[in-house]
């Protein structure tokens, strides 16, 4: 009977110990993914600003389309230097 107690312990013991690793392993999850939120958030507002700008801005249009697609204006000459 005593043997039955102690084996039957030990599996329990075993059980909760590898329940808590993978508790732990997905509050690990959690915290990553709730940086990962955080980062999300701040680049749409910056997307959202970069949007405002270019809808409502025919400068900053322009200078987009300078920076991204090498536009230039009449009688100038763009140079690309590698990085």
């Amino acid at each position: 009977m005593f043997i039955f107690i102690a084996a039957t312990t030990l599996y329990v013991q075993y059980i909760l110990t590898k329940q808590q690793e993978v508790i732990n392993g997905k509050k690990n999850t959690i915290t990553n993914q709730k940086k990962q939120l955080v980062s999300l958030k701040k680049d749409q507002g910056s997307l959202k600003t970069n949007i405002e700008n270019l809808t409502d801005n025919e400068e900053e249009i322009l200078k987009f389309a300078r920076k991204e697609y090498q536009f230039s204006k009449s009688n100038e000459t763009i140079f690309v230097l590698p990085k």
